[in-house]
């Protein structure tokens, strides 16, 4: 689990900084600031308030659609790197372990006791260290490419559920609970047109890309596939591969088997459970801002009021909830992307290394191997 949360840090600041530049609501927050005191807009012509105003509202807007996708979309793009750097290097992990487990055998002569004539049962090999480099390089895949689709996904939904909502529209705790599950319900579904029906998302879309494209990956991220053509200059769409490049042998079955991982009930009930994880931590840090802070501290009763049968320890009151004007939640909820991807002192990473859900799917993993191997 350690290695699986130091991976995840290393990749923060590649998807953060992608994300940040797309999703500039630094940019936005600054126009607003001038806006205040701006007497020509960009083109120099004189404004007055009735236009200023206008440019305000129009900010505003932009900023409500920029600021919860780019918190929600954090969270989503956190769980999804997480969930697969534990895939990959459970999948790993899995094929060294089996390796030594025979490599042990052997040496005691334990492995081929049986006789001659006995069928020998084809022995599961750690994957080269080749292989292995290459296979850890599609990572490089959500950090450059896969966010997009993630993002665009997570600005629909946000713009269907709160799009048409006025800045001073007064929102309660529980209704931005309510909105968020509202906004997830969208991003986690898509719907079949042909029977109108819903179904789940396929976030694998994200992680990796459309089958027979997985060498333009490894050529993205810079690795040299066996052709010996190295590509390091990153391609967005990856379409720069080289002519005759493939992936084949133990790393396209190590691919294909990540991918039909990716693809299980397993997998969906993993992402589920860790989203929500994630999303109930967030909800806890925006909570203190619809709190209303008391005026005077509660203090404990004083020794002579407590009976001998109360215990000593005093319970401090639920604090009293107040509406906050959308407008008010905006900023808050913002910056809250930049702690779901902070490299050092992660709460999100954190919380998620713990869950029990993601213990069990590396099991599942891990035993994985009476369904075949490399």
């Amino acid at each position: 689990m350690h290695d699986c949360s130091f991976a995840v840090s290393s990749l923060l600041p590649t998807l953060s900084e992608n994300l940040f530049a797309d999703l500039d609501v630094e940019r936005v927050t600054s126009k607003l600031q001038q806006n205040r005191t701006a007497k020509t807009n960009e083109a120099g012509e004189p404004i007055d308030d009735k236009q200023r105003s206008e440019q305000k509202i129009a900010l505003w807007e932009e900023l409500k659609i920029l600021g919860f996708t780019r918190t929600i979309s954090s969270i989503y793009l956190l769980t999804l790197l997480i969930l697969f750097t534990h895939l990959q290097l459970n999948l790993l992990g899995r094929f060294f372990y089996l390796d030594s487990v025979h490599t042990f055998a052997d040496q005691l002569d334990l492995s081929h006791s049986s006789s001659e004539s006995s069928p020998t049962e084809p022995r599961v090999k750690a994957v080269s260290d080749e292989t292995e480099r290459k296979y850890l390089t599609f990572s490089w895949y959500i950090l450059n490419v896969g966010w997009k689709r993630c993002v665009e996904k997570v600005r629909e939904a946000v713009r269907e559920v709160i799009g048409s909502m006025s800045l001073k529209e007064p929102l309660s705790f529980q209704k931005l609970e309510e909105l968020i599950t509202e906004i997830r319900t969208k991003v986690d579904t898509t719907s079949i047109l042909e029977t109108s029906s819903q179904t789940a998302y396929p976030f694998v879309d994200c992680l990796m890309p459309p089958e027979g494209n997985e060498a333009e990956v490894i050529q993205g991220g810079g690795a040299t596939l066996s052709d010996g053509v190295t590509i390091t200059e990153e391609s967005e769409e990856c379409t720069t591969a080289a002519s005759g490049s493939t992936v084949e042998g133990e790393l396209q079955d190590l691919l294909n088997e990540t991918r039909d991982f990716l693809e299980s009930p397993d997998f969906q009930n993993l992402l589920s459970h860790s989203l929500t994880q994630s999303f109930s931590l967030l909800l806890s840090q925006l909570r203190p801002t619809f709190e209303i802070t008391p005026k005077s501290p509660v203090l404990p009763p004083s020794p002579t009021s407590v009976q001998p049968e109360e215990s000593s320890i005093t319970e401090l009151p639920t604090p009293e909830m107040k509406d906050v004007p959308l407008a008010g939640v905006i900023p808050v909820f913002s910056r809250m992307g930049y702690g779901v991807l902070a490299g050092v002192g992660n709460g999100y990473l954190e919380a998620l290394a713990d869950l029990p859900e993601l213990k069990a799917f590396a099991v599942v993993v891990y035993t994985g191997w009476e369904d075949g191997g490399l």
